[in-house]
């Protein structure tokens, strides 16, 4: 339907972009809202859907105007927070063209490095309650 009404406007010219958003309307609400976001390969494997990063701009944008028209005690800061948080883990990966190795290896370092300061933190508390 999507590709009849664009051809009579004259728009073919977006009707891939407009496929894609119609078929995957409900990916980014439904991998934000039900997948672990801490879990790397629910980013990876979302990220595999996207031929470029203007489509995940789209179903960004195409994801909060459907949810926030549905009904008003639909949208929360909550879901806003989660579909943030797709969009940015996605976007990076998207952007920085980064393999799954490579995300994989930067969420180990982000991790580590959260370890790390944390026993630092706790090991100057100790040192200063002696």
């Amino acid at each position: 339907m999507a590709g009849r009404i664009l051809k009579r406007i004259g728009r073919s010219d977006i009707l891939p972009d407009v496929e894609f958003l119609v078929r995957h309307h409900l990916l980014m609400e439904q991998t934000a809202f039900r997948r672990n976001l801490s879990d790397a390969q629910t980013v990876i494997d979302f990220s595999t859907k996207f031929e470029n990063p203007v489509l995940l701009d789209y179903l960004f944008v195409l994801t909060y105007a459907d949810l926030s028209a549905v009904n008003k005690n639909v949208w929360s800061d909550w879901k806003g927070m989660l579909l943030y948080e797709l969009y940015r883990k996605c976007r990076e990966i998207l952007d920085q063209r980064l393999t799954s190795e490579q995300v994989h290896t930067a969420v180990r370092s982000r991790h580590e490095a959260a370890l790390k300061e944390l026993v630092e933190t706790l090991a100057d508390t100790v040192a200063a309650l002696r």
